[in-house]
């Protein structure tokens, strides 16, 4: 049981993190410096984040059912995922937030497609210039 509440607190400390993230990225992406409206691209990271979200619930609730295991470890596997799932998102937000950052600010409004491509994870392919 202390795996999953350590997991749990893992999970929370990093949605949590992820949640203020997200909106910096949102907030970056349609800055008020910017001469166009990128409007669609904000909503676009918004909803691809709730659906993220929602994801990583079913997915985890997979691998915590696939484990076969008694008790409470399908819960503490699932969890653990959900943990790990979260983390992961938190670090790819971080670096789309880096890369758009890093990019000189003549360049970010038209540039920052690039950075934020690595959003999309089950995209096949790379993007391209």
């Amino acid at each position: 049981m202390s795996v999953g509440i350590h997991f749990t607190e893992t999970k929370n400390y990093f949605l949590k993190l992820l949640v203020q993230k997200q909106a910096a990225l949102i907030d970056l992406i349609g800055s008020k410096s910017y001469k166009f409206d990128h409007t669609r691209i904000s909503e676009a990271v918004s909803n691809q984040h709730e659906a993220y979200i929602a994801y990583v619930r079913q997915e985890c609730e997979l691998v915590g059912s696939l484990s076969e295991a008694g008790g409470t470890w399908p819960s503490t596997y699932a969890v653990q995922c959900e943990a790990t799932m979260i983390e992961r998102r938190y670090k790819r937000v971080s670096a789309a937030i880096n890369c758009i950052k890093k990019l000189p600010v003549e360049e970010r409004e038209f540039g920052q497609g690039k950075c934020l491509y690595q959003l999309a994870q089950l995209n096949m392919g790379e993007w391209k210039k």
